[in-house]
């Protein structure tokens, strides 16, 4: 497992916890995880983009980008 790869994944549990409304185990079973796991990952990447305003706007885009697409249909 790579840490480039481990970062993704929880910046994909994080997105999925923003926007959806599934609970930490339904999220946890869809990437092979414990709840325990996503609401660790969760938090931490919500502190991660607190000190990176860079990387914030790239979640916040694809969080956006998600959300628009949603409404759309």
């Amino acid at each position: 497992r790579t840490s480039a790869l481990a970062l993704a994944r929880q910046v994909a549990m994080y997105i999925a916890r923003e926007t959806t409304n599934l609970s930490y185990k339904a999220i946890g079973e869809s990437f092979g995880k414990d709840h325990t796991t996503v609401l660790y990952n969760v938090n931490r990447i919500d502190n991660f983009l607190k000190d990176k305003p860079y990387e914030k706007e790239l979640v916040d885009d694809i969080i956006r980008n998600l959300t628009s697409e949603a409404t759309e249909y």
